[in-house]
């Protein structure tokens, strides 16, 4: 695989979030900041993700979420932290249970969740899945 780093030694890492377990997305938000605030004490570039499908889409639904405050925080101090939500997982939610989900204005969506951190993984991001 390709390195995690871009040309501009930019260090890239996609967490991938499967899971609505509390525990787990807390410990999630306080890997990401950690690692936001070490990078930026060390004038380092670095680009992150957190992408969330399946169960794990919960962290990014409004009125679902108790994360919110905190999401809004990460995303206002932190141009280069990005959170992705998974339109597949969405659909399935509408088709098989009636459900439509409102997400957070702090997502942006892809097609497939799996997909967009496979490929993530392709062009050499570090890889953490939940």
């Amino acid at each position: 695989a390709a390195p995690a780093t871009a040309d501009n030694e930019e260090m890239r890492i996609v967490f991938h979030l499967t899971t609505p377990d509390s525990l787990v997305v807390d410990e999630l938000l306080e890997e990401v900041e950690n690692v936001l605030e070490d990078y930026e004490t060390l004038e380092q570039p670095l680009r992150v993700e957190v992408v969330a499908n399946n169960e794990g889409l919960n962290l990014l639904r409004d009125g679902f979420t108790t994360h919110e405050d905190q999401i809004a925080r990460l995303s206002n101090q932190y141009p280069n932290l990005t959170f992705v939500a998974c339109e597949n997982t969405i659909r399935r939610l509408r088709v098989e249970n009636g459900i439509e989900v409102v997400l957070l204005p702090e997502a942006e969506m892809t097609e497939s969740g799996i997909s967009h951190a496979a490929k993530r993984q392709q062009e050499g991001w570090a890889y953490i899945r939940l």
